[in-house]
């Protein structure tokens, strides 16, 4: 399934959560940016009105960046789309393939699966008034009746191609996306630290000069341990690492232990279903100090 083939609420939801991502990292990033900037003007030995106005309006950025970070809260508000939108995503895939609760008769399915997207968007009223889809619209999806309605092989090669593998290569991809970054920003803060303490060591044969870029070549390297930190790319290249290792598990016992009726299906996919909600739990853990 496509994600225009889930209902509105999590195709709103993860909209908004990717919103409010792109405004915290830009709010964050223009944070250091700003102070990168006001440390390297510093360092100029001419001052005048234009580098004083600089300076100002410089100061300035970094509060709004400041207030935007502590009074809008952008990550909170990311965090609780993202939360929203993977909870209807995993009761979407419990019903579409008939796993429990939603096991029985259609009509029964459908009021038991409107009845459970309206308890986990109700239980955050902040967020649920940001998202203006009605509840009742396009709910169920023609893809999603349609898979519901397929019989039992039908359904389990749509939850292993569309569910499991791309789970699958998703975490894996990403894993690796973050250890690549994690590595490569490391290294250029140790480039610049080297960097610094050259110009340091250096600065004793130029003791006359009133401009050194050392200042401005440590905030640099302090901002991006900073931006590190935010962006938890070691964390969570590990983290993804060991839930594609679980959802390898998952692929291998979906071949190796026979599902050849509804129940042992059900019991299958409520169990997978499980090890993804574990780790979006644990990554809805792992928000910042900002909320």
């Amino acid at each position: 399934m496509k994600d225009t083939d889930f209902p509105n609420w999590f195709q709103v939801s993860d909209k908004l959560s990717t919103k409010y991502q792109n405004r915290f990292y830009l709010l964050y990033f223009s944070h250091i940016l700003s102070l990168i900037l006001l440390t390297g003007i510093s360092l100029y030995p001419n001052v005048s009105k234009w580098t004083i106005s600089f300076q100002i309006i410089i100061v300035i950025g970094v509060l709004i960046s400041s207030l935007g970070l502590f009074l809008n809260k952008p990550d909170r508000k990311w965090y609780s789309a993202r939360s929203l939108a993977e909870s209807i995503r995993t009761i979407t895939w419990r019903f579409v393939t008939r796993a429990e609760p939603f096991h029985e008769d259609y009509d029964i399915a459908k009021v038991k699966f409107v009845n459970s997207i309206k308890k986990i968007t109700n239980q955050n009223q902040e967020l649920k008034l940001l998202i203006s889809a009605d509840i009742n619209e396009d709910l169920i999806s023609y893809r999603m009746q349609e898979l519901r309605n397929g019989n039992l092989q039908k359904r389990k090669s749509a939850y292993l191609s569309y569910r499991i593998e791309s789970q699958l290569g998703w975490y894996k991809k990403n894993s690796r996306k973050n250890n690549f970054r994690s590595n490569l920003l490391f290294s250029i803060v140790i480039f610049l630290n080297i960097i610094a303490l050259v110009l340091a060591a250096s600065r004793l044969g130029y003791i006359e000069e009133k401009v050194w870029p050392t200042d401005i070549i440590v905030t640099a390297a302090i901002g991006l341990v900073g931006w590190i930190q935010v962006k938890k790319y070691s964390e969570l290249s590990t983290s993804y690492s060991l839930t594609a290792s679980e959802i390898t598990q998952i692929k291998i016992d979906y071949f190796l232990y026979p599902i050849n009726n509804e129940k042992a299906f059900s019991d299958f996919v409520g169990d997978t279903e499980n090890a993804f909600s574990r780790e979006h739990t644990q990554w809805y853990a792992r928000k910042d100090h900002f909320s």
